[in-house]
């Protein structure tokens, strides 16, 4: 645009934004100013809800896991 004449005494210009594709033809522009991102919209809602965070699973997770050998132990002492 800036070497054609008509574009550049009309001031025509380019801009770009980043797009965070949610599909194959959908997708959310960056260009939205003030706009909460989903990360943080859904982290609030999961603390207004007391729903455990991916962190906190993985924990629970993790703990449940180490204890498994013992009760594994004694389920196969029980059932041999």
């Amino acid at each position: 645009l800036g070497r054609a004449p008509d574009a550049r005494r009309r001031e025509l210009r380019v801009q770009t934004y980043a797009v965070v594709p949610l599909s194959e033809d959908c997708g959310v522009i960056e260009w939205v100013h003030g706009l909460l991102p989903l990360r943080q919209l859904v982290l609030s809602q999961w603390r207004h809800f007391s729903t455990p965070s991916s962190a906190e699973i993985k924990a629970q997770h993790d703990a449940a896991h180490a204890n498994r050998a013992p009760w594994l132990r004694r389920m196969l002492e029980l059932h041999p």
